[in-house]
């Protein structure tokens, strides 16, 4: 009812005087008793059920229900990264309802491209690395940063990440973020204006109980106490993998009224933001299957797989090693082998030769001998013997040289 009324303030006065007479005539009231279950899933209204008969293409519904609107996703279509072309954006969004900006906000503000929706962030996250948060219900990119050290959730070195401080500003601290103002309009610090996602309604995302919002809105709703523990969100990441393995996502969901003086029954809230709910959505840990195989993927394989490389490098150069001296062992012992049978053949060369010398020196004795004694048979050819008889006188020399030769030898024997 009252989003209704914040959707015509500004419409001409036959407008809302026409809103003002359905108002009267369907009794209806700005303050409804129903379930939490009606409240978040849908409620009948007599009003919401008029509008959806009388101008269906803007109030599609017959009931109303903040979570059931705020996670409406008939119709939209959104396609993420496989990792093909680079592993490291496996999960990342890349369009939604075919653009890689939202619709809502103008440049950078409203670029979901490479943003995450908490179910798997990119691979391999650098320590200064900023994750960008994105849900269809807050309707804007968050940037996330790392807070902290390394923590073990169930055996898996992970790092905390909380949204950055400016995450939810529009314009106050960042100037980059005065693209969130709609229409020249900026909200307070610390809600995020999402009337363009939701019909028009004037509905603004803050965290619980406005923590880290502009203290004025503290100060105009009693029960409202920020308490860190409670109220922060975070997202606890394994880097390599990208996997939340401890998620709280914490947002609270409040009415922006603007002036609806003009409005019958509304009056009181004007200028008014109004908490309606906050919810948590909480993951403490993963199913005990899928720790186990993320464990097996993260931690034991890789220490496995290097493990194996160093057994199979020692391996290959113990093997290298033992061949090349096998190599030189070999070279060595043939290299004995050829000296022992070079001194073997050099010994019997010498033997051969010493055995030829004996020989020479025996032999050049007795070829004196002839000579010294062919030398005393000279003369016996110059005693004018008898030439005529040459046989005898051969014959004769022949015995002579012969008893020579053999008195000689006796000689050299003895």
């Amino acid at each position: 009812f009252q989003s209704i009324a914040q959707v015509v303030k500004d419409k001409s006065y036959f407008t809302r005087m026409g809103l003002n007479i359905l108002i009267r005539q369907t009794d209806t009231n700005p303050l409804v008793a129903m379930t939490a279950k009606e409240f978040m899933f849908g409620y009948e209204s007599s009003l919401v059920s008029l509008g959806n008969k009388l101008m269906p293409s803007w109030i599609r519904f017959d009931k109303l229900g903040l979570i059931d609107r705020m996670y409406d996703f008939k119709g939209d279509i959104a396609t993420v990264y496989t990792g093909e072309n680079d592993i490291r954006l496996t999960g990342q969004l890349d369009t939604y309802n075919g653009g890689h900006y939202l619709p809502q906000w103008e440049g950078e503000c409203g670029k979901i491209n490479g943003s995450s929706d908490a179910t798997k962030f990119k691979s391999y996250i650098e320590p200064n690395d900023t994750l960008v948060f994105f849900r269809k219900s807050v309707c804007r990119p968050m940037p996330q940063v790392r807070t902290g050290g390394a923590v073990i959730k169930n055996g898996l070195m992970a790092y905390r990440y909380t949204f950055k401080e400016d995450a939810l500003d529009n314009g106050a601290r960042n100037p980059e973020n005065k693209c969130y103002c709609r229409n020249g309009h900026c909200l307070q610090e610390g809600l995020v204006d999402v009337t363009e996602c939701y019909y028009g309604f004037p509905i603004a995302v803050s965290f619980p109980h406005f923590y880290k919002a502009d203290p004025a809105l503290l100060e105009a709703v009693d029960g409202c106490v920020p308490d860190p523990k409670k109220h922060e969100s975070f997202f606890v990441i394994e880097p390599n993998s990208g996997l939340p393995v401890d998620v709280a996502a914490r947002f609270q969901i409040n009415m922006a009224l603007g002036d609806i003086s003009s409005i019958s029954r509304v009056e009181r809230f004007k200028d008014l933001v109004m908490p309606m709910l906050w919810s948590e959505i909480r993951m403490e840990g993963l199913p005990d299957s899928l720790n186990n195989r993320f464990y097996l993927y993260l931690n034991i394989l890789p220490r496995l797989e290097e493990a194996t490389v160093y057994i199979m490098f020692l391996a290959g150069a113990s093997f290298l090693i033992w061949s090349i001296l096998r190599v030189l062992s070999g070279c060595w012992n043939s290299g004995l082998d050829f000296h022992k049978e070079s001194d073997k053949n050099r010994k019997h060369m010498n033997l051969i030769v010493g055995n030829d010398n004996k020989n020479s020196i025996v032999k050049s004795n007795k070829e004196m001998d002839v000579i010294y004694d062919s030398l005393l048979v000279v003369p016996l050819s110059e005693a004018r013997l008898d030439l005529s008889d040459e046989e005898e006188l051969s014959s004769t020399q022949d015995d002579d040289i012969s008893m020579l030769e053999e008195e000689l030898l006796n000689e050299v024997i003895s």
